[in-house]
């Protein structure tokens, strides 16, 4: 079992850690917030961010009671 480290999905490098963020939905896939078209501003900790693939699910889904 091997632990990778994650990679921005838009530029492909694992670095500047502090500023990669993970999806809230998968959790596997990240992408640094300069990297994001618009750029999201800091502090990247505290956003709620879902990938390309889970914001399409979630739009798709009814939320109708």
């Amino acid at each position: 079992f091997v632990i990778q480290r994650p990679t921005c999905i838009m530029c492909g490098i694992g670095d500047m850690e502090e500023m990669l963020m993970v999806c809230n939905e998968c959790g596997a896939r990240s992408a640094h917030s300069f990297c994001l078209d618009p750029p999201l501003p800091p502090p990247v900790a505290t956003t709620l961010w879902f990938c390309g693939r889970c914001s399409q699910r979630r739009r798709s889904v009814c939320w109708f009671a």
